[in-house]
């Protein structure tokens, strides 16, 4: 009797302690959400109008409407100059030429000036360009316009290893004369493979090293100061290098265009556009079914 007492109060003490602490459900921490990689979705790129041609060491722009070509007054040998052998699979870097309806452009670098000739009437003359960097010795010229007056050369030198100093230079007068834009702060030391700009305030440089994902710097300002961007590309088959192409605001929209082109010749591109420069949305990747040096 007194044993089953005993296990009675045993069983009120326990229902008493339970009904004062309660019971707690413990779940585990909350997992993170992925952040979602973009599908690669394909787009269809238009082939360019220009094209240049090399033929035992002559360059010609060649012109797919009219299958006319005019020669170009600086000679493959004396273009090949510039760089050290990392020149996208090419002799003549991709982003060392510029060829719309307004403009011809082809730059390059020896020691501590960099060269070139820009056309604005499809070739028939040419202004010399010639102007002296702080550059001790020149690796790569990246030349983009955004105008037939307005352009930008991009110069990157002095490489040890992975690491390189770079300056920018502008024209307002389609290229009789350049103006150097000191960049504030600290840009990175990455190589330099591309330039655009939309305008005189609004450019992004593209840096690279073998073997790593590349580098986006972002200016507002004209060159003065960069910040790096992210974009939301997804992953790509062989190389890294995704070199800016072109960046333009739509002046009606305001919207943002950006083309990237990375592989062999530069020929495969991906596309991202923004409302604003800052929130990027990826648009897919195509193919530029662009002739090649022949």
């Amino acid at each position: 009797m007194k044993r089953l007492k005993s296990l009675l109060i045993l069983y009120l003490a326990t229902a008493v302690l339970f009904a004062a602490c309660g019971t707690e459900t413990v779940s585990s921490a909350a997992q993170p959400t992925p952040t979602p990689i973009p599908t690669p979705t394909p787009i269809s790129f238009e082939a360019d109008r220009y094209h240049i041609s090399v033929q035992d060491g002559v360059i010609r722009i060649v012109d797919t409407a009219s299958e006319g070509s005019v020669e170009l007054p600086l000679s493959e040998q004396t273009l090949e100059k510039t760089g050290d052998g990392d020149t996208d699979g090419r002799d003549i870097a991709e982003s060392s030429y510029y060829l719309d309806e307004n403009t011809f452009a082809f730059v390059g670098g020896e020691l501590v000036a960099f060269f070139g000739r820009v056309s604005h009437d499809g070739g028939e003359s040419w202004i010399s360009v010639n102007c002296q960097t702080g550059v001790g010795q020149i690796r790569r010229c990246c030349v983009d316009f955004w105008s037939a007056s307005e352009g930008v050369v991009a110069v990157g030198g002095d490489r040890m290893n992975v690491s390189e100093y770079k300056e920018l230079f502008f024209t307002a007068d389609g290229g009789a004369s350049w103006q150097q834009q000191p960049i504030e702060g600290t840009l990175s030391s990455r190589l330099l493979n591309g330039v655009t700009f939309a305008d005189r305030m609004h450019g992004i440089l593209s840096l690279d090293v073998p073997n790593d994902a590349p580098e986006y710097w972002y200016t507002e300002d004209g060159g003065a100061t960069f910040r790096q961007l992210e974009f939301p590309l997804p992953g790509f088959e062989g190389s890294y290098y995704l070199k800016a192409d072109s960046l333009r605001i739509d002046p009606e929209s305001g919207e943002w265009t950006l083309i990237l082109g990375q592989g062999e010749y530069g020929r495969r591109k991906a596309k991202l556009t923004s409302p604003d420069g800052v929130n990027w949305s990826y648009e897919g990747t195509g193919e530029k079914p662009a002739p090649w040096l022949g």
